[in-house]
């Protein structure tokens, strides 16, 4: 029996502490690498969420203030005559119901909030009916002279809507409003893809959903305004870069960020898993290395297999008779009864004599 001299045992001992501390260097290397890996590719999913929920709200109010715009100009009338005045903004308002498709219905009131001129999709066109709309929040909420949003709203409980009243001439004596469908952002919201399995959606002032890509979340009017991120939102209205790690709108934990629309106080958020494997889209959108390595190797030979016929083949006119014995078993090669040699046959085991 071979006996162990302390000079063995020693080395072992060495060899042992070496291994464990080599082995703990390269683990909490290891660890350090995937922790800033992880941090950076959630500050990649952050910045992606960001420029999604900027861009949609930048579209969104672009949308409202273009409708704002084209209200306001349908107001402006050539004519000082009351009568002329009134037709040429009949005229205008029929065309702005048939150009701008959202527009579903729009009145002018005087200074005293009385009915001048409605042109509606859905209800009867009134000319002078001096209805009074003077307590109506389309009227009292445009004294001060500036454009009034109102609350998001349900026609019919099918579509949601939203009031544009414009003021216009001096000190704003009369009133132009009108009544905007919102599916077009529906539209806008739906389209947002962020990642894989990410989505946005889009809150009023009030917290209540007003577009997602699931159009029955909205018909079920969802109050929101109790979540963590749309608290955190309306906490820090200033902010610019809040992020937010919490339950997301259709479950699981996401990461959240937002974008303000400031002439509304609607808020658009962006939602994504924290996960880089279930939400980077690098990682669907292209084969990884090894795979298109293998694909490219694979190509001569697939070709090769569906290429032995027809007018795609890759062979040439064989040097050799087909009848001519090669000289040593490794150099014979596949012959057709033409007589070509085709140029992937390779990919077949040649044989030994």
């Amino acid at each position: 029996m071979r006996r162990v001299t302390p000079r063995g045992r020693l080395f072992r001992k060495y060899a042992a502490v070496l291994i464990l501390l080599v082995g703990g260097v390269l683990l909490l290397s290891s660890l350090v690498n995937l922790y800033f890996s992880y941090r950076q590719t959630k500050a990649a999913l952050v910045r992606l969420e960001r420029e999604q929920a900027l861009a949609a709200a930048s579209r969104i109010e672009q949308f409202v203030k273009g409708i704002e715009g084209q209200v306001r100009a349908a107001m402006e009338v050539p004519f000082s005559d009351p009568a002329m005045a009134r037709e040429q903004r009949e005229i205008d308002f029929l065309r702005l119901l048939r150009d701008v498709p959202a527009i579903t219905e729009i009145v002018q009131l005087n200074a005293a909030g009385k009915a001048q001129l409605l042109v509606s999709r859905f209800a009867p066109n009134e000319i002078s009916s001096q209805r009074d709309l003077s307590q109506d929040p389309r009227f009292m909420k445009t004294r001060i002279g500036r454009t009034y949003f109102g609350p998001v709203y349900f026609r019919n409980e099918s579509e949601p809507y939203l009031t544009i009243a414009v003021p216009w001439g001096e000190g704003a004596p009369e009133v132009a409003a009108a009544e905007v469908s919102l599916k077009a952002i529906w539209h806008v919201i739906s389209q947002i893809r962020v990642g894989v399995t990410g989505y946005a959606y889009l809150v009023d002032q009030r917290g209540i959903l007003v577009a997602h890509p699931d159009m029955s979340f909205v018909l079920q009017k969802r109050d929101l305004s109790g979540l963590p991120q749309i608290r955190a939102a309306r906490a820090a209205p200033g902010a610019r870069d809040v992020v937010t790690e919490t339950a997301g709108l259709q479950g699981g934990r996401v990461l959240t960020t937002h974008a303000a629309i400031e002439p509304l106080g609607w808020l658009v958020f962006a939602e994504q898993p924290p996960s880089p494997a279930s939400s980077s889209p690098a990682g669907w959108s292209r084969p990884s290395g090894c795979c298109s390595r293998a694909r490219r190797r694979s190509a001569p030979a697939s070709s090769g297999i569906g290429s032995t016929s027809g007018r795609g083949t890759n062979c040439r006119p064989s040097a050799k008779s087909s009848t001519e014995r090669p000289r040593t078993s490794r150099s014979r090669t596949r012959t057709s009864s033409r007589g070509s040699t085709c140029a992937h046959a390779s990919w077949l085991t040649p044989t030994r004599d």
